[in-house]
């Protein structure tokens, strides 16, 4: 049996329903089984049965005289349950601000959850992974910042784009990117002066202060 990853214990049952071999039952006979499980958490392949002590296993065969035995046979259970990984939820939001003095960078959310989970990582790049460029070693751990304004030739605010993976046990690795942009500052300054006329040109100077 196959299950998607769903962070608690799950178990698959083996009945007689499944794959019995080496039993021909005799005319009047029906195999018994309860209680044969197999257990897993996390993802993975498991073929270990689970003892529950809440439920014991039993196996028998019962016999068209009404009675049940199973002392003609040796029996062996075994099973193979798979617990596959599941999709993350990946959000990565940029930035785009007026300066401020401050380094920013990309917001990186998983699983709708205010602080990362335990064990995730987060990997930031500058090159784009599906680019041909791009080379494993572009992933780094440390979050790429900005603070000061980049301009282009024309003086327009530069944005930069970084792409984000997140590795998470039990999950799928997941991608996603986002823009960062610092934009120039508004500063207006204004001044006020007052002088008699004297018929000549005048100057007021604006300065800083």
């Amino acid at each position: 049996d196959t299950k998607p990853y769903n962070s608690e214990y799950q178990i698959m049952d083996i009945t007689a329903d499944d794959v019995v071999e080496g039993y021909e039952p005799v005319e009047g006979e029906t195999l018994v089984m309860r209680g044969h499980k197999i257990r897993g958490k996390d993802v993975g392949i498991y073929m270990q049965p689970y003892n529950d002590p809440d439920d014991p296993s039993y196996i028998s065969v019962n016999k068209a005289d009404g009675t049940s035995s199973f002392d003609n046979y040796k029996y062996q259970v075994s099973g193979k349950f798979t617990i596959e990984a599941i999709d993350m939820t990946l959000s990565v939001d940029g930035y785009e601000k007026a300066y401020d003095a401050k380094s920013h960078g990309v917001t990186v959310t998983v699983n709708k959850q205010e602080e990362l989970p335990e064990g995730a990582k987060v990997y930031y790049s500058l090159v784009d992974p599906e680019s041909e460029d791009f080379d494993e070693g572009n992933w780094s751990e440390k979050p790429p910042k900005w603070k000061d304004v980049d301009l282009d030739s024309d003086r327009n605010p530069v944005s930069h784009t970084v792409y984000v993976k997140v590795e998470l046990a039990n999950y799928n690795t997941a991608y996603g990117n986002a823009d960062v942009t610092i934009l120039q500052k508004q500063i207006k300054v204004h001044g006020e002066d007052t002088k008699p006329y004297n018929s000549e040109y005048q100057i007021m100077d604006i300065t800083a202060d």
